[in-house]
C-alpha cells in the first residue's frame, strides 16, 4: 500500500473500505435479532456500503492531498543533447 502512487490508492481505498465493512458487520451478530437491520444479509451490505463511502472519501481526499512521486525509471530520458568534445 505504501508504494502505490495516488491513482492507485483512489481505486483501492473504496474496495479495501468495502471489505472492512463487510468484515466489521459481524459485530452486529451476538446483538438482538430483533431489529431490522441486524439479519444476515442486511447488516453485511449495509456495513459494506457505509465502508465504500468512507473508502471513497479517503480515496479522494489521498488523490487531492498527495503527491504523485515518479519512480527514478519511470520518468522521461532528458532530451537535452550531450556536449561532444
Amino acid at each position: 500500500i505504501f508504494k502505490c502512487n495516488r491513482d492507485e490508492i483512489s481505486v483501492g481505498a473504496p474496495l479495501l473500505g468495502t471489505i472492512i465493512g463487510a468484515w466489521l458487520s459481524v459485530l452486529a451478530i451476538p446483538l438482538d435479532w430483533n431489529q431490522w437491520w441486524q439479519p444476515y444479509p442486511i447488516s453485511t451490505v449495509l456495513f459494506s456500503i457505509l465502508g465504500n463511502l468512507v473508502g471513497y472519501a479517503i480515496g479522494i481526499l489521498f488523490y487531492i492531498f498527495s503527491r504523485d512521486k515518479a519512480p527514478v525509471e519511470n520518468q522521461p530520458k532528458s532530451t537535452v543533447f550531450k556536449k561532444e568534445k
